[in-house]
């Protein structure tokens, strides 16, 4: 079945903003307007940040269309790192639930996630201050050196193996130093008005999403607390600049492990269903596919990472390709050492996807782990979570400049015995995309 894909050019595009629509309301109004021009009764929302799906749900709202449909998880279902990291790891001290977890609660979802299997790196989820942090580091059992990694931030932006008090307490004041900004028009954000009268409840109230580009923004003590950390100030007609700390409010620490990195792309089981798989001889030696029928999700091909020279920790995508220093697992150890990962990796996709079965996003999810030794070999040896991504990078080379782009979803899904590849998960994604009306429900839900 053809698909039509529609741009805000109508022609090949000169310019790398020319290959979406803007995530503004007028963007997503334009989007619609060419959809009823090219006479489509559906349409699908790609969206490009989850911290804009509320936006565009509202735009969408107002277009007054049928057929419209979302390719993004519900904004609820996302939290910041430290949330993502206290999730995962199933095992918070009592009484330290951090209010940083916006999906769910934060005792539900921890619970949820322990139930699924008891894999957990110590960490604190929740510094924001530099004072007591040592101390607290080494309350909660932690050694230095440790992860340290803001609350905000674009894939491992900001991430740093800190190896003393002294560098933990520099890192934090550095987090706190950065700041972003961005000229917008003042219409254009829900809730900046109120922000630049000084009413930065009221902004929040007006508009959760406004902290998309500072976090999650959620009607929480952090909502409110990165609200009154906006400095907003109007700068021509109709136009205001905002300023906000780039890294979010806070930073989580967590235990350094020393074993391999891994990460696992699970998907929706259903969502197989709309991709025919290749048959057994065409599969990976060592791999298929994973699809659990009992929790409703399948785990792709892991892909196994190795840093750069002697840093520990993957830089972003945007800095070094993934594909300069990522492969399937199986091509990245050899047939030789295939015996004593296999075990690991398996064991590891099944906790992946019972985090899915928790998360329940409609969409692909990513889990990012690291081995608790450096030799598989080792009784001891698991893979343990230590980052959950809800909208994971879904790159693919094509666009003219970008031939060697990729994501690590992508890469899953190539290195999976699929027929068609991540061109053929794309076009899942794009069929099994709840409709508007789902989506809001799955939010309120939430």
């Amino acid at each position: 079945m053809g698909r039509t894909v529609l741009l805000p050019q109508g022609g090949p595009p000169g310019e790398d903003s020319d290959w979406s629509f803007p995530d503004s309301e007028q963007g997503v109004a334009e989007a619609l307007a060419a959809a009823d021009s090219a006479g489509l009764e559906q349409v699908t929302l790609w969206v490009n940040s989850v911290g804009s799906s509320g936006l565009v749900e509202r735009a969408a709202r107002a277009h007054g269309r049928a057929g419209v449909f979302m390719a993004c998880p519900p904004k609820g279902r996302v939290e910041d790192k430290a949330a993502t990291a206290a999730a995962t790891a199933g095992l918070l001290p009592s009484g330290r639930a951090p209010s940083l977890l916006v999906w769910r609660s934060g005792a539900d979802a921890s619970r949820g996630v322990a139930a699924a299997g008891e894999y957990s790196p110590k960490g604190l989820w929740q510094v924001v201050g530099t004072q007591a942090a040592a101390q607290a580091v080494d309350a909660a059992g932690l050694v230095f050196p440790v992860v340290c990694k803001p609350v905000c931030g674009r894939g491992s932006e900001g991430v740093k193996v800190v190896s003393s008090a002294e560098e933990l307490r520099e890192y934090g004041e550095a987090c706190w130093a950065a700041v972003a900004e961005e000229e917008v028009a003042v219409d254009a954000v829900p809730g900046l008005e109120q922000l630049l009268q000084g009413r930065p409840d009221e902004a929040l109230m007006a508009d959760p999403g406004i902290h998309g580009r500072i976090g999650k923004g959620s009607v929480t003590e952090l909502g409110r607390t990165l609200a009154r950390n906006v400095a907003a100030t109007r700068c021509g007609q109709g136009r205001a600049r905002l300023q906000w700390p780039r890294f979010g409010c806070g930073f989580v620490v967590e235990e350094l492990l020393p074993g391999p990195e891994i990460t696992v792309a699970v998907v929706p089981a259903s969502m197989l269903g709309h991709v025919a798989a290749a048959t057994e001889e065409a599969a990976r030696p060592g791999w298929r596919a994973l699809c659990r029928p009992e929790n409703g999700f399948a785990a792709l091909t892991p892909i196994a990472r190795t840093p750069s020279g002697s840093s520990t920790v993957m830089p972003y995508n945007g800095v070094e390709p993934v594909a300069l220093n990522s492969l399937p697992f199986d091509q990245a150890v050899g047939e030789l050492d295939l015996a004593d990962w296999e075990p690991a990796v398996a064991a590891a996709a099944r906790l992946c996807q019972d985090i899915a079965a928790v998360v329940k996003s409609p969409m692909p999810i990513r889990v990012d782990m690291r081995g608790t030794a450096e030799s598989l070999r080792d009784d001891a040896f698991r893979f343990l979570p230590f980052d959950v991504n809800i909208k994971p990078n879904a790159t693919y080379p094509g666009r003219p400049g970008r031939e060697g782009a990729t994501s690590l979803l992508a890469m899953a899904a190539d290195a999976t015995p699929l027929d068609g590849g991540f061109p053929a998960l794309a076009r899942a994604i794009v069929d099994t995309a709840p409709s508007l009306e789902d989506w809001s429900e799955m939010q309120s839900g939430l």
